[in-house]
């Protein structure tokens, strides 16, 4: 439920333009581009619409760190009137525990000033997270090459690196799932059973099966364009990666390309003839002549003295 690292805690503020985002798709694009030939790698991102129940478990997750008491369940409040009945019982028969008062334990919901700053942070990621809009999502990787160039740890060292960037130790993060979908075996019919593993993830990767492996996690839109957009080139340098090249369209017909007079310009009056002269009601307007002239002198009238 905790947010992972955002796009925002990956900028900073020193060093040139090009070191203002350090970009953490680089060191996915460096990984691709040390692939050779015969190597593949898949990686897929599940995302499924889902409704806003996942705010209140988040809204009680906050009331949680904030020692506020929670609303108890039906089948909490069955538990506790048993205990509650027993708990009678046994005093009224024998006094095992000796002088017992009821004491309630006493729910006092924290301040954000009492609060640690674990704590606080906590609160305040979760309230950012759920003011944007989530989704269920899943993270799948598949790795696929020829037996003369298979290298799996490489790969597989290379997409840990990737992914644990967005680990936020105080609030949440990545790991790869080796329980339930990892290619991995041991002990009876080691071979058959890791085929069928590796079998199984292809075919959910190509089906993209959500229901298949764990059970999706919530991520809202900020979290789920930082783990993946695209490469902003000026500080992802993936030489050996091709760029799709883009569709140009062609200009419109109407688009001047040479010094011609297009059928804009015919609708102009003209100010200025071909010999740059001005005109009035159509007869050039003679030059001013300039005159060399003498200082003027001061006022007859002007006092001295």
């Amino acid at each position: 439920m905790f947010p992972i690292k955002l796009y925002e805690e990956f900028e900073h503020k020193l060093g040139p333009d090009e070191t203002y985002y350090k970009d953490p798709m680089a060191s996915l694009m460096d990984l691709c581009s040390s692939l050779q030939r015969g190597e593949q790698l898949w990686f897929q991102i599940l995302i499924v619409p889902t409704d806003f129940e996942w705010v209140k478990e988040a809204d009680a997750e906050v009331e949680k760190i904030v020692g506020k008491k929670p609303v108890a369940s039906f089948p909490n409040k069955v538990v506790d009137f048993i205990v509650a009945v027993i708990t009678q019982i046994s005093e009224a028969i024998y006094s095992l525990w000796g002088d017992i008062e009821d004491k309630e334990k006493d729910f006092k919901p924290l301040s954000m000033v009492e609060l640690k700053p674990k704590q606080k942070k906590q609160v305040e990621a979760l309230h950012e997270k759920i003011s944007k809009l989530g989704f269920l999502a899943k993270l799948r990787t598949v790795y696929i090459a020829k037996k003369e160039v298979y290298m799996p740890k490489k790969v597989a060292s290379g997409f840990v690196g990737y992914i644990k960037q967005f680990a936020a130790l105080d609030l949440n993060s990545f790991k790869p799932d080796m329980k339930y979908t990892a290619t991995s075996t041991a002990y009876f019919a080691r071979v058959k059973r890791l085929n069928q593993k590796k079998t199984k993830i292809v075919n959910n990767y190509i089906n993209r099966d959500v229901s298949a492996g764990r059970i999706p996690g919530i991520y809202n839109i900020a979290e789920l364009a930082s783990i993946w957009h695209f490469p902003l080139e000026a500080t992802t340098k993936a030489p050996f990666i091709q760029k799709a090249p883009m569709k140009k369209a062609k200009p419109p017909l109407s688009l001047p390309t040479d010094d011609s007079i297009t059928t804009f310009q015919e609708l102009l009056e003209p100010i200025y003839s071909l010999d740059e002269k001005k005109l009035v009601n159509n007869n050039p307007v003679p030059k001013e002549e300039v005159t060399d002239s003498k200082p003027a002198g001061p006022p007859t009238n002007l006092p001295f003295g």
